[in-house]
């Protein structure tokens, strides 16, 4: 609300802002022929409003003039200011993609708001030697630290803002749980120990042994650095270890002469994880 204290009431004053955010220093005459003057009352107040729909979070100010007749009959000119008022988000939020979880070795996406407070004026920081980092649009990234435990742990996050005087507020805090990644199943020749069968063209494929991690919030792609094979044919066991995902010049060997019938067994498949963990899995299929 704009209002001019003291007027005539047979000769209402003229109230015009500017449309251009003011930057807190341009000081030139306002060109008021190119505004359109707000409505002003009976008692000499006029009422300016905005949407802030489609308006960037942060701090604005406008400038303004009213055009008043002075006692002498002449137009004079009065410049002002709208308060500093804040464009923020409706209501107190710090909400990670997955139920208050972060994950090891994941860039965990949070969206962090204060109702009050534009993103550039408030802090964020997580407890438990993990990583924050704002990122361009005012969302934050939140990186846990590595850890070989697959123990939960928790984080967390505390929230400040700068306040008008330049004063900083303690705005509140929340609980996250920090959790290992699931484990991944194993693969080998696109069949998976549900599969529980395979045959003896898919054997001869030779395909490399696979882990993957299917319907999770991310997309992590690993890859086992070790395996043993384990294979009975004909009444005989035999067990080959490869140092990569590979199977080995023996395995290849071996293989070919699987039949219907004969068990292979994928122990020990050594998986390092994003998280810092390494997984142990199995797998056993029957050539059918």
């Amino acid at each position: 609300e704009i209002l001019l204290a003291a007027f005539d009431p047979t000769r209402i004053p003229e109230v015009y802002v500017q449309n251009e955010k003011w930057d807190g220093v341009d000081s030139s005459e306002i060109d008021y022929t190119t505004l359109e003057a707000l409505p002003v009352s009976f008692d000499g107040s006029g009422l300016y409003s905005l949407s802030t729909k489609g308006m960037k979070l942060g701090q604005y100010q406008y400038r303004g003039v009213i055009r008043y007749q002075g006692p002498d009959g002449t137009m004079q000119s009065q410049d002002f200011t709208t308060p500093i008022f804040t464009v923020a988000d409706p209501g107190l939020v710090v909400s990670p993609t997955a139920m208050n979880v972060f994950y090891r070795g994941m860039e965990n996406p949070v969206k962090i708001s204060v109702p009050g407070f534009s993103n550039d004026k408030i802090t964020a920081t997580i407890s438990g030697g993990h990583k924050i980092t704002r990122k361009a649009d005012g969302s934050y990234i939140v990186v846990p630290k590595k850890s070989s435990s697959f123990k939960e742990a928790e984080a967390f996050i505390s929230v400040t803002g700068k306040m008008p005087d330049g004063s900083t507020a303690q705005l509140g805090r929340e609980k996250f749980r920090v959790r290992v990644l699931p484990n991944p199943e194993p693969e080998w020749a696109a069949r998976r120990a549900q599969n529980k069968t395979i045959s003896e063209n898919d054997i001869l494929a030779f395909a490399p042994i696979a882990a993957k991690l299917d319907d999770f919030l991310f997309d992590v792609k690993v890859s086992p650095k070790s395996f043993t094979l384990l294979i009975r044919n004909k009444g005989q066991w035999s067990e080959l270890k490869s140092g990569n995902q590979q199977l080995t010049p023996d395995m290849k060997s071996i293989l070919q002469k699987a039949r219907r019938g004969d068990l292979i067994f994928f122990n020990d498949i050594v998986v390092p994880m994003p998280d810092g963990t390494e997984r142990i899995l199995n797998m056993k299929l029957k050539v059918g």
